[in-house]
């Protein structure tokens, strides 16, 4: 309905509305292992803004392709390290930014849909900083605390604290190892990042919970309706049993 009345769309009728969930999962630190592939669904490739994964496993397909094409030139089932690339290549075309995405994602789920509104309409969610130059982001933030603009002090805060860790995520991955050698320290500190991010799941318990607590209050009011309507018709009945009672009397009395 928020939508609608920005006035966007032409006349017409609203015929079926479907909706379902996003997927939301961090795709495991490493797609590859002697002799094996992870991709699509198996690998949790989704945009975290939108939840599609088609073109995005596609990608890493394309790359495992062509890594793993030319290891199995070679006799035998490929090891890891003569596959490792398909690890690499990943994250620095496609990887790092979603899971700086991913980490940045709560901050937003954390404003109000007014504030997420504004977001969008000012190309926060999907603009990238580097787009603009160092900063853009941040000031277009700023503005939005300007009379008008939409953001309160605390939807800043919680998107500036999220976009400061997704941007040493991006950095952590894009540095992602070379080698097998390197994944166990690499793991380790990026542990620790994502420590310091929100909990999608807290945020999601928190929503089910005022999901149910709204939908509590609707089944008190409907309830509370429908009494109102049961007494209002014993009201009708007692007035209507005081009009006969009434002509009974004048009956009486002529």
């Amino acid at each position: 309905k928020r939508f609608e009345a920005l006035g966007y769309l032409p006349e017409h009728e609203l015929e079926h509305i479907e909706q379902s969930g996003t997927p939301y999962r961090r795709p495991p630190y490493t797609f590859v292992a002697d002799g094996f592939l992870a991709v699509g669904d198996s690998a949790c490739l989704t945009n975290p803004w939108t939840g599609e994964g088609v073109p995005y496993a596609w990608l890493l397909c394309q790359i495992a392709a062509e890594e793993f094409g030319k290891a199995m030139k070679e006799p035998g089932i490929p090891k890891k390290e003569s596959v490792w690339s398909v690890n690499v290549r990943y994250q620095e075309q496609q990887g790092a930014l979603f899971a700086k995405n991913l980490a940045m994602l709560p901050g937003a789920l954390q404003c109000s849909p007014q504030e997420n509104d504004y977001e969008f309409s000012k190309s926060i969610i999907f603009e990238d900083d580097s787009e603009r130059g160092k900063g853009w982001l941040i000031g277009k933030l700023l503005l939005g605390l300007l009379p008008g603009g939409g953001l309160s002090f605390k939807c800043l805060k919680k998107l500036l604290d999220a976009s400061s860790i997704g941007e040493k995520i991006f950095k952590h991955y894009m540095k992602y190892p070379k080698d097998p050698q390197g994944l166990k320290v690499w793991v380790e500190q990026a542990d620790q990042l994502w420590a310091q991010t929100v909990s999608m799941a807290t945020l999601a318990e928190e929503d089910l919970a005022l999901m149910d607590k709204e939908s509590q209050t609707g089944e008190e009011q409907v309830k509370s309706g429908e009494e109102q309507v049961k007494s209002g018709d014993e009201q009708v009945k007692t007035d209507e049993d005081q009009v006969k009672s009434g002509e009974e009397q004048v009956k009486t009395d002529s």
